[in-house]
């Protein structure tokens, strides 16, 4: 789990992972804050000022070094899903 100090607006965010041993992955699942305290009940009485919960990432990239250079796996603009799965055509070996 990885939480971060408040985001500020122009800074980018990033986290990266690395392993003592080469491992080869197949699939990258990303679980985002959705906010599950928020109450939802949208009702004709009652809807949220929202349509996607405001603090659900929706833009980004998921990259690997491979062979000692950066390599984009998957990139995602306006992404609406809580737990987004990326599956790599081929499995990739990283370090």
């Amino acid at each position: 789990m990885w939480v971060s100090e408040r985001m500020e607006e122009g800074r980018p965010e990033w986290l990266e992972l690395e392993w003592t041993a080469p491992v080869a992955v197949s699939e990258v699942h990303l679980t985002f804050n959705d906010d599950v305290n928020e109450d939802l009940i949208n009702l004709h009485h009652h809807e949220t000022p929202f349509i996607v919960i405001p603090e659900l990432i929706r833009d980004y990239d998921v990259e690997a070094r491979i062979g000692g250079e950066w390599r984009t796996l998957a990139v995602e603009q306006g992404n609406r899903k809580r737990k987004p799965v990326h599956r790599l055509p081929q499995p990739k070996r990283f370090v």
